[in-house]
C-alpha cells in the first residue's frame, strides 16, 4: 500500500530478480494493484512511480517479495524390510527451502519427516497401508499439499529373534518364532559398512558363519513367503568377536620413562587391554578404546614384554605377538664431583643399576654464566676437562641404553678454582708496602707473598682485594705474587711484581720498582726513617 497523491495514475514496475525477462509496468488509478499471474518459486522486485499527463516521476526504491514455492513433484517411496523405514524422495521444487512429508496410516498412526534436500525417511510399523502428502515451504509461506500417494509399509518379518555369539567358533546362533505352515527361512547379519552374511533353515534356528571381527551386526530373519527383495537391517544388534591386534610397536619417551604401545585398529566396536610383563615377573596393564595405550609408571632399567588383547563385552581376542623392549635406564645415584687442584680437572663418580643391556653414561656440567663441560664413560666415573676458573657448576649424569637416555640424576655442585688475580699494584713507604689487585672470580680470600734472598718471606692476606705488607727490609729486591683461594682450591700465583726497597744512605738516591715503578728515598738524621715517593719511569 502507498499514500495517495494528487496524480491521475500510478505505474508499478515488476521484475524477476535474476531473471532474463524484461520488467513489466502496470498502470492503475488506484492505490493498490492485484497481480495473479506471478510465477511460483521466484523473487520479485516491485517499484512505484507517479504519472501526471506526460510527466512521470522516478521509480521508488524496490521492495522484494518471494512467491510461494512451486508444488513438489515426483514423490516416491521405497520401504526397507527389517528396518521398517519408508524412504521418500522427490524432485527439487523451485523456491523451496524446506520439505515436509506427512504420513497417515489406515490404523490412525501418523508420522512425518522434514529435509532441506530431496529425501527423508520415517520408521513405520510393518504391514500397514499408508498415504503420504508433501508440502514445500519458504520462510514465509507453504505450498498446498501435494496429491495423496498410497503405499504399503514394509512386510512384517518373523519375530522373537535371539542371537548369541560363540566366542570360540566365531559364529552367531540365531533363533526366532516359527510362523504357521512350512516355510524356508533366511537369517541375515548385516554390518553398518555393508558386510552381509546369512544362513538358511526350515526350522526356527540356524548359525551364521564368516563374520568379520570388530563389527556391529544387525540381525533379521525373512522367509520365502515374505516379499522382500533386500533385507536392509533391523533394530536387533549384536557385536561380533573382537579383532586380534596386529602390527604392534612400542615407542619410548626416554626422559619421562614412559612407553606407548601402538597397533593397527581395524575394529569399530571393541576395547583393548595391553599387558607389560617385566623379566622379574611384575605385570602392569593399560586399558584403551583406540589404537594406543601409554605406560607412565614402569620400573626403570627393566626388560619388558608387551602384548595386546582386544575384547568386547562378551569375548576376548587372541593375544598379539609379544614385543620386547627395555624401559629407560634408571637415573644414576650417589653422584659426587671433586676438583683436582693440581690438574684443574674434576673427577665425577656415581652409582648405576646393573643391567644386561649395554649402558653408557653422559655427564654434563653447566654454570649460570653458560659455561659447559661434559664427559662420557661406560663405567662409574669420568673426568671433566676445560673447567673455567671462578665458576660454580651444576653437574648431572644420565644413563643411556639402546640410544635411549634416561632421566637425569639429582644434581651435585662443583666449584672450580678461583681465577688468577690481576692488575697488581704496590705502594711502598719505608719498610712497608700497600698491595692492591683486581678481585678474582670465585675467590673468597687472598694471600700476598713477598720473597727475597736470604730473608724469610713476608706475607699478608684476607678477603679484601688489598693488604698491608710490613717488615720489608731496605735495599732488597722482593718478588711479590698474589694467590686467590676458595673452599675447593687455590689459584695459580699471579704474575710476579718486583719491589726494590729503599737504600740506607745520607743522600737522596733513586731505587726502582721493576719494571716501571721508581722510588725516591731520603734518610732523615733527626728521625732514623726513610720517606719515599714514587713515580713511573722507563
Amino acid at each position: 500500500m502507498w499514500s495517495s497523491v494528487a496524480a491521475p495514475s500510478y505505474v508499478i514496475r515488476v521484475e524477476i530478480i535474476g531473471g532474463v525477462a524484461p520488467p513489466v509496468d502496470y498502470t492503475t488509478p488506484n492505490i493498490y494493484l492485484s497481480l495473479s499471474n506471478l510465477a511460483c518459486g521466484e523473487r520479485y522486485a516491485f517499484s512505484l512511480a507517479v504519472q501526471d499527463g506526460n510527466c512521470q516521476s522516478s521509480f521508488s526504491p524496490p521492495i522484494e517479495i518471494s512467491t510461494v514455492p512451486c508444488q513438489p513433484s515426483n514423490l516416491t517411496v521405497n520401504v526397507d524390510c527389517g528396518t521398517n523405514n519408508a524412504n521418500f524422495s522427490w524432485a527439487e521444487s523451485s523456491g523451496a527451502s524446506l520439505y515436509t512429508v506427512e504420513v497417515k496410516g489406515a490404523n490412525g498412526h501418523t508420522a512425518s519427516c522434514s529435509s532441506n534436500t530431496t529425501s527423508c525417511l520415517v520408521k513405520l510399523p510393518c504391514g500397514n497401508t499408508y498415504h503420504a502428502t508433501m508440502v514445500a515451504s519458504t520462510e514465509s509461506c507453504n505450498t498446498n499439499k501435494s496429491t495423496v500417494m498410497f503405499f504399503e509399509s514394509a512386510p512384517c518379518l518373523p519375530e522373537g529373534i535371539v542371537a548369541k555369539l560363540d566366542c570360540e567358533s566365531h559364529i552367531i546362533n540365531v533363533n526366532w518364532t516359527h510362523t504357521n505352515g512350512s516355510d524356508d527361512y533366511t537369517a541375515w547379519a548385516i554390518s553398518s559398512d555393508g558386510h552381509r552374511v546369512s544362513c538358511n533353515s526350515t526350522t526356527n534356528s540356524c548359525s551364521i558363519h564368516d563374520l568379520l571381527c570388530g563389527k556391529i551386526y544387525e540381525v533379521a530373519v525373512t522367509s520365502s513367503s515374505i516379499k522382500c527383495q533386500v533385507i536392509a537391517g533391523s533394530d536387533y544388534k549384536i557385536q561380533s568377536y573382537p579383532c586380534a591386534p596386529i602390527n604392534t610397536t612400542v615407542e619410548q619417551n626416554c626422559s619421562s620413562n614412559s612407553m606407548t604401545v601402538k597397533w593397527h585398529d581395524n575394529s569399530t566396536a571393541q576395547n583393548y587391554t595391553v599387558k607389560a610383563t617385566s623379566a622379574s615377573g611384575v605385570n602392569s596393564t593399560c586399558e584403551s578404546s583406540n589404537s594406543s595405550c601409554s605406560f607412565l609408571d614402569l620400573s626403570c632399567s627393566q626388560l619388558y614384554s608387551f602384548t595386546v588383547m582386544g575384547h568386547s563385552n562378551v569375548c576376548m581376542s587372541d593375544v598379539s605377538t609379544p614385543i620386547i623392549s627395555y624401559s629407560a635406564p634408571c637415573p644414576p645415584t650417589n653422584l659426587s664431583a671433586e676438583l683436582n687442584c693440581t690438574t684443574r680437572n674434576a673427577v665425577v663418580s656415581w652409582r648405576t643399576v646393573t643391567t644386561a643391556v649395554f649402558t653408557a653414561n653422559n655427564v654434563q656440567a653447566t654454570s649460570p654464566d653458560g659455561h659447559n663441560s661434559s664427559c662420557s664413560s661406560m663405567g662409574s666415573s669420568c673426568n671433566l676437562d676445560d673447567l673455567v676458573c671462578g665458576q660454580k657448576y651444576s653437574v648431572v649424569v644420565e644413563a643411556i641404553n639402546a640410544g635411549c637416555p634416561g632421566p637425569a640424576s639429582a644434581p651435585t655442585f662443583l666449584t672450580a678454582e678461583p681465577c688468577i688475580p690481576m692488575n697488581i699494584s704496590t705502594h711502598y713507604n719505608a719498610s712497608a708496602a700497600w698491595v692492591t689487585w683486581s678481585a678474582a672470580a670465585g675467590a673468597s680470600s687472598y694471600t700476598v707473598q713477598a720473597v727475597t734472598d736470604s730473608v724469610a718471606p713476608v706475607t699478608c692476606g684476607g678477603s679484601n682485594s688489598s693488604c698491608h705488607l710490613s717488615g720489608l727490609q731496605c735495599s732488597r729486591m722482593y718478588n711479590m705474587t698474589v694467590t686467590a683461594h676458595n673452599q675447593a682450591c687455590s689459584s695459580l700465583p699471579s704474575e710476579t711484581t718486583h719491589l726494590l726497597t729503599g737504600l740506607l744512605l745520607h743522600q737522596e738516591r733513586m731505587c726502582t720498582h721493576k719494571p716501571l715503578l721508581m722510588f725516591t728515598c731520603v734518610f732523615f738524621r733527626a728521625m732514623p726513617t726513610y720517606k719515599c715517593s714514587s713515580q713511573f719511569g722507563m
